[in-house]
C-alpha cells in the first residue's frame, strides 16, 4: 500500500477535511491580509535599543516587556524579517552570546538590561542558530567571529554532566518548564513550580525529548556553518587557520550525525508489527523507559530531517495528523485522548501545553510537512492557523493571545500577545513556495 495511503487510513480523512471545512466556513475578511496588516503594524512594539549590560538592540515578546527570551527570539526574529527585525535579532543573539560564561557555558534564558533574570534555568539551545540565521539574512558572518568562544562553550555545556546521561548519552532538559513546554505530559511533575510533587535531586535532568535532541542538532550545524563561513573569509591569508576551521566544522556535522543516531535509537516508538504506526517521544533516563504519551513533538524531527527512514516520515505525519491531535484549528500540543488532556485557561505559574493550540509548534510542524513533500497537509495547516489569528483579531478588538482552546478555538491567557504568533505573517506564504525561514542553508 503506498505511504500516502496509508497517512490517510492511519490519520483520519474526517481529521484532514475538518481544516478545509473550517477554511470555507471562515468569514468574508482576507484573513492573511488581516494577520499580515497586524504584524506590519505592531512588530516594532518588540525592537527595544540597547541598555544597560544589553549593548547590542534586541527583541522583546511584547510591547510590555523589556526582557530578551530565548526562542521567542528565534521564532520573533525570523518573522520580522521582512518588517525590520534583523538588527535587532542580530543583537539579542549577541547579547546572548556576550553574557554566555565562556568557562562553564552558562546562560541563563532571560536577559534584561540589568542583567539576567535568572528565572529559566539555562537558555534553550537556540542561540548558535539565531545568530547564524541572522548573519544567513545578510551575510555578516564575520561579525560573529568574535563569539566563537562562546559559542564553543554552550555546545560542550550541553556534553556534560548533568545535561548528557551517562549510560545513553542523551542530552537532559533540567525540568519541563525549561523546554518553554511548560507543563506538557512528558513530565509527571513538570518543575519547581509543582512543589507538591517536585523534587530536585529525583526529577530534575531525568527528560530527554525530541525538541532537545533537534535543536541541538542544529546547533551543531549552525556552528558548523559559522566554522565554513570564517574559513571562506580566511582561506587566502591564513590557509593553516581555514584549515583548522573546516576541520571543525567536519567534527560538528558529525556530533549533530551522532545525535540523530540516538534520536532514533531511544526516542523513536513503532506501534504495529508493519511498521506504519509510530511515532517519537520521550525518554525519562532515570527509569530507563520511553514516554509515549502523544504530543506535537511526534513529528518535531521532521524540521531538522533527523528521520531514519521514509517509513518514519509516514508515520510521523500519520500520528499529528491523527484525529486526536488535528483540529480545525491546528495541532493540539497534546492528543485529546490523553488523560491529562486539557484545555484550562492557564499562564502562572506555567503555560498550558496539554491541549492548546500554540503558533509556534504549528508553524514548525508545517514547514516540516512542506520540506517532506506534504505540500497539501502543510497548506491546509497554514491556513488554519492564519484563520485562527485572525479569529482573534477580530473578535478580541485587534489583539492576539498566548495560545488557543483546541476544541473551539478560544483565545486562552496573556492579551496583547505577539512573539511567535507573527509567524502568521508569512507562513501561507512561505509554504506555498516551499521555502522554510528556519533553513540553516546558505
Amino acid at each position: 500500500m503506498p505511504l500516502r495511503q496509508c497517512l490517510a487510513i492511519v490519520a483520519g480523512v474526517s481529521a484532514v477535511a475538518s481544516l478545509t471545512q473550517r477554511s470555507n466556513e471562515l468569514p468574508p475578511q482576507n484573513n492573511t491580509q488581516l494577520v499580515f496588516d497586524h504584524v506590519a503594524a505592531a512588530i516594532n512594539q518588540t525592537f527595544r535599543p540597547p541598555a544597560g549590560v544589553l549593548r547590542f538592540p534586541y527583541l522583546v515578546p511584547a510591547g510590555p516587556y523589556q526582557t530578551a527570551w530565548d526562542w521567542d527570539s528565534l521564532f520573533l526574529g525570523i518573522a520580522g524579517l521582512p518588517f525590520g527585525s534583523l538588527p535587532y535579532m542580530r543583537g539579542t543573539f549577541m547579547n546572548y552570546l556576550a553574557a554566555t560564561n565562556l568557562t562553564t557555558g552558562e546562560l541563563p534564558g532571560g536577559l534584561t538590561p540589568s542583567g539576567p533574570t535568572g528565572v529559566l534555568y539555562h537558555a534553550k539551545p537556540v542561540i548558535i542558530q539565531g545568530a547564524w540565521l541572522a548573519a544567513q539574512a545578510d551575510g555578516s558572518y564575520a561579525d560573529f567571529q568574535a563569539f566563537q568562544p562562546a559559542m564553543q562553550a554552550l555546545l560542550a555545556y550541553w556534553q556534560r554532566a548533568p545535561r548528557v546521561d551517562a549510560t545513553t548519552g542523551l542530552p537532559l532538559w533540567h525540568d519541563q518548564l525549561e523546554t518553554g513546554a511548560d507543563n506538557l505530559v512528558y513530565s509527571e511533575c513538570p518543575s519547581a513550580y509543582s512543589p507538591e510533587c517536585w523534587v530536585e535531586a529525583a526529577d530534575a535532568y531525568t527528560l530527554s525529548s525530541p525538541d532537545l535532541l533537534v535543536f541541538l542538532a542544529r546547533e551543531e550545524l549552525a556552528y558548523a556553518n559559522f566554522c565554513e563561513a570564517w574559513a571562506g573569509v580566511r582561506s587566502l591569508d591564513e590557509p593553516l587557520a581555514a584549515a583548522s576551521l573546516r576541520s571543525t566544522a567536519t567534527q560538528h556535522r558529525e556530533r549533530a550525525s551522532a545525535l540523530r543516531d540516538l534520536l532514533n535509537t531511544y526516542l523513536w516508538h513503532w506501534d504495529d508489527a508493519q511498521h506504519i504506526r509510530g511515532w517519537y517521544c520521550a525518554y525519562n533516563v532515570s527509569s530507563r523507559q520511553q514516554i509515549r504519551n502523544r504530543t506535537y513533538q511526534m513529528a518535531w524531527p521532521l524540521w531538522a530531517n533527523m528521520t531514519a527512514s521514509s517509513a518514519q516520515v509516514a508515520a510521523s505525519v500519520a500520528a499529528v495528523l491523527s484525529a486526536d491531535m488535528l483540529t480545525p484549528y491546528g495541532v493540539r500540543s497534546t492528543s485529546a485522548a490523553d488523560p491529562r488532556y486539557s484545555n484550562a485557561n492557564i499562564i502562572d505559574p506555567y503555560s498550558n501545553w496539554r491541549g492548546p493550540i500554540w503558533i509556534n509548534a504549528n508553524a514548525v510542524l508545517a514547514y516540516s510537512l512542506r520540506s517532506q513533500g506534504y505540500e497539501q497537509e502543510a497548506a491546509q495547516l497554514a491556513d488554519a492557523v492564519v484563520a485562527l489569528l485572525a479569529s482573534d483579531l477580530v473578535v478580541n478588538d485587534g489583539q492576539w493571545h498566548e495560545c488557543y482552546d483546541s476544541d473551539n478555538g478560544t483565545a486562552l491567557a496573556a492579551p496583547g500577545f505577539l512573539s511567535w504568533n507573527t509567524l502568521g505573517a508569512t507562513l501561507q506564504a512561505n509554504v506555498a513556495a516551499g521555502v522554510d525561514p528556519f533553513s540553516l542553508n546558505s
